[in-house]
C-alpha cells in the first residue's frame, strides 16, 4: 500500500495534535512564574513570582520545597518551548496541505 505525501502529512498533523494536547495538560498543571531570592533580615528567602492581570503575586517557598518547585518551573519553561515548536510545525503542515 502506497501512502501519498498528503496522507503522511495528515498523520503527522494528528500526531502533533495529540502531543500538543498531552503537553498542554502537563504545562497547565505546573506552577507559572519564576523564583526570586530575597534577603530579609540577613536570611535568604525564596518566592515564586507570577502575574495575575496587572498584579505581581509572590508566594513564599519553603527551603525544603525549593528544589521541587525549581524543577517544576524549569519543566514548564521547557514545555513552553516544545509547545511553541509543535505549533510552528502544525502551521507549516497546514500551509502545505491546503
Amino acid at each position: 500500500m502506497e501512502l501519498t505525501i498528503n496522507e503522511v502529512l495528515k498523520e503527522e498533523y494528528a500526531r502533533l495534535q495529540r502531543m500538543r494536547f498531552a503537553l498542554k495538560a502537563e504545562y497547565d498543571a505546573l506552577p507559572k512564574g519564576c523564583i526570586s531570592p530575597k534577603s530579609i533580615c540577613g536570611y535568604e528567602c525564596y518566592y515564586l513570582q507570577y502575574r495575575e492581570g496587572e498584579k505581581i503575586i509572590s508566594k513564599y517557598i519553603k527551603k525544603e520545597e525549593l528544589a521541587d518547585v525549581s524543577k517544576k518551573v524549569e519543566r514548564r519553561r521547557s514545555l513552553k518551548n516544545s509547545l511553541r515548536d509543535i505549533n510552528l510545525e502544525m502551521k507549516k503542515i497546514e500551509r502545505v496541505v491546503k
